[in-house]
């Protein structure tokens, strides 16, 4: 089962109505994709900081923080899919550090 069968939403549609909600996250992405390219960094991962993100999160608060998303609460949770979009974000807005991060086709 695809990612539309499972939720009835594409990836990029699920991930607008997330940034929405959670601008914070890409400002962190941000944040921390620069910290990696001043500090000399060829290459960065996204994946790697989205994981950094999680982690921060995870020692920040006690339980996952619940928000709502058209009446429906959910819970705070980073969606692996959602990676490469805040990677695309961030060449799309920073262009010259295009370089720094390796992209992949998008599938879905």
């Amino acid at each position: 089962m695809n990612y539309h069968q499972s939720t009835g939403k594409t990836i990029q549609q699920s991930f607008s109505e997330y940034h929405k909600v959670n601008p914070h996250v890409y400002e962190e992405f941000k944040k921390l994709a620069f910290k990696a390219i001043d500090s000399g960094k060829k290459k960065i991962s996204f994946k790697m900081i989205m994981n950094v993100i999680r982690w921060e999160i995870f020692l920040k608060v006690e339980e996952p923080t619940l928000f709502s998303i058209d009446g429906k609460v959910v819970k705070f949770k980073i969606n692996d899919a959602y990676g490469s979009r805040y990677a695309r974000m961030f060449i799309d807005e920073y262009p010259k550090h295009s370089d720094k991060i390796e992209l992949r086709r998008l599938r879905a």
